[in-house]
């Protein structure tokens, strides 16, 4: 009788813990809101698998991203600024996993197509130098949030715009460097190992 007794307060205290649980994660989603969890508008940018295949994986991919961003864009409001983050979803052994593939990306409606597309390209071939893609479908999600509007900045939208695009630039510029002296062995290892 006194096992019985032990295993209903177990129960008890499971439960207790179970609703503790429940309550400091919705507290944290409350919080955090604007955080990754915040990131509610889901954009799929599709298949990536070409890029590991194709022998001018980068252009290509690059043409391939940029009407799509452009297409993205469009749905942005005027005066809104964004953040996105960049993810790669595949399934494995019966499971879904994902990874991001770069630091959040500030844009607006009016940020450069090519430059996002040249950024995201870049993040993604850091992404399968680092990571064993072979014989997976991989898909690029854009994951994104509202950030701020143009009332919140002390300077023209426009100029938001700009100083957003440079920052892309600049990141993007720092991850070509590393490509150019990685590029060799992912060639190699995509193509021949």
């Amino acid at each position: 009788m006194d096992s019985d007794l032990e295993l209903s307060e177990s129960e008890n205290s499971n439960e207790t813990s179970i609703q503790e649980k429940s309550l400091a994660i919705n507290k944290f989603k409350k919080y955090y809101s604007g955080g990754y969890l915040g990131y509610n508008h889901v954009h799929n940018f599709g298949n990536v698998l070409h890029i590991i295949t194709s022998d001018d994986y980068f252009n290509s991919y690059v043409k391939d991203l940029e009407p799509r961003f452009k297409e993205y864009l469009n749905e942005i409001p005027e005066n809104i600024s964004y953040t996105i983050l960049p993810i790669l979803k595949w399934q494995r052994n019966g499971g879904y996993k994902s990874v991001t593939i770069s630091k959040s990306i500030k844009i607006t409606r009016f940020s450069s197509a090519n430059l996002l597309a040249l950024a995201v390209a870049d993040s993604l071939v850091d992404t399968f130098y680092i990571y064993d893609f072979q014989g997976l479908d991989i898909t690029l999600f854009i994951m994104g949030r509202p950030w701020l509007s143009a009332d919140d900045f002390n300077v023209k939208f426009f100029e938001v715009t700009d100083n957003l695009d440079k920052q892309i630039e600049k990141e993007t510029l720092k991850g070509f460097s590393a490509f150019k002296e990685n590029s060799t062995f992912f060639l190699w290892k995509y193509h021949y190992g």
